[in-house]
């Protein structure tokens, strides 16, 4: 994206959005944006939806809006969203193609603790992002290859994704408090 100021002037730019949507000609069911990625249900049918994205596009004169839709799956930013059979959403984890998985090499002059936990939290990022063990089972076997590529020992990564296959998913999704205890007293 650029510099750092990037996505904080992108959020200031894209502010319009709003009163945008809020006097669309058709809404969309779901609206979701990180920066100038966006995720949206549309139920209006697609002729309506061409009409939404011409209207989004004559607001501004130099803001498109670039858009692919399925009736069946979508990506947005790191997961695969999906209409199943039954009607209920599946999401799984996207990669897009160039993807090149180059973490941290086993090898490297850091300190051993990142070596340790980047396995364990990267199968944790699974757990949380794949809504069912089936759709999480390929990404893991993935990510096993992957840290085997970069030097790392196959049954510490085992023995980390399975630690994390241990934690019912639902306990993954439970926010922290973020309260920490605090290091100085003042007097």
């Amino acid at each position: 994206m650029g510099t750092k100021m990037v996505p904080s002037y992108t959020n200031l730019f894209l502010g319009f959005e709003a009163n945008a949507l809020e006097n669309a000609p058709f809404q969309p069911h779901t609206w979701l944006r990180y920066i100038d990625d966006i995720f949206m249900i549309w139920t209006e049918g697609p002729g309506n939806l061409k009409m939404f994205i011409d209207y989004l596009n004559n607001i501004h004169s130099t803001i498109k809006f670039t858009s692919s839709h399925s009736s069946t799956n979508a990506p947005f930013l790191d997961v695969s969203v999906s209409l199943t059979n039954d009607g209920s959403i599946s999401i799984d984890l996207y990669t897009k193609c160039t993807g090149k998985h180059q973490h941290l090499l086993y090898s490297s002059c850091h300190p051993l603790y990142p070596e340790k936990a980047i396995p364990f939290r990267l199968a944790l990022r699974l757990r949380r992002i794949c809504s069912t063990d089936a759709t999480c089972n390929t990404p893991a076997a993935q990510l096993t290859t992957y840290f085997l590529k970069r030097g790392y020992n196959r049954n510490f990564v085992t023995k980390q994704i399975r630690r994390v296959a241990d934690i019912p998913r639902r306990l993954t999704l439970q926010t922290k408090d973020v309260n920490k205890p605090k290091r100085f007293k003042h007097l």
